[in-house]
């Protein structure tokens, strides 16, 4: 699911001539607030939102359990950093590349889909706790 929250209209016509011939399933949302609900009641997705969207930022979706992708037509090193810095998955300029929101979207994709012990297998275990057994421990037991 790619869900866009971006608030002009020539944006995100420009978004769906780009990804009008894939088979990805996209939702339209109005702001930030509608792009976390829709996120929450399909799973694990990909938002693709401006940077700020009527007064709310795309750092809002973070906790969403999305991969969130930001674009914005002052796209520079800067927005890269504080997108990387704080959680985001991407960035992407306008106007959009085809190749690029292909690439781009395709791995956010599989990221989000991923199962959680395949990508974090260390959130299993105890903070502190040895990683492997005790090989001593073990041989004592036996």
């Amino acid at each position: 699911m790619i869900i866009t929250v971006l608030p002009d209209d020539k944006t995100r016509q420009a978004f769906a001539r780009v990804v009008d011939h894939s088979r990805w399933q996209c939702l339209s949302a109005t702001s930030i607030d509608e792009a976390r609900v829709l996120a929450a009641r399909n799973g694990p997705s990909v938002i693709v939102t401006q940077a700020s969207v009527a007064g709310q930022s795309w750092v809002d979706l973070v906790r969403s359990n999305s991969k969130i992708i930001v674009t914005d037509p002052g796209v520079n090193e800067l927005l890269w950093a504080e997108v990387l810095c704080n959680g985001g998955y991407g960035v992407l300029a306008q106007p959009f590349d085809p190749k690029e929101v292909f690439r781009v979207v395709s791995l956010a994709w599989s990221a989000a889909n991923r199962m959680p012990s395949i990508t974090s297998p260390a959130r299993h275990f105890r903070r502190g706790a040895p990683v492997l057994p005790d090989l001593r421990a073990v041989a004592k037991a036996s």
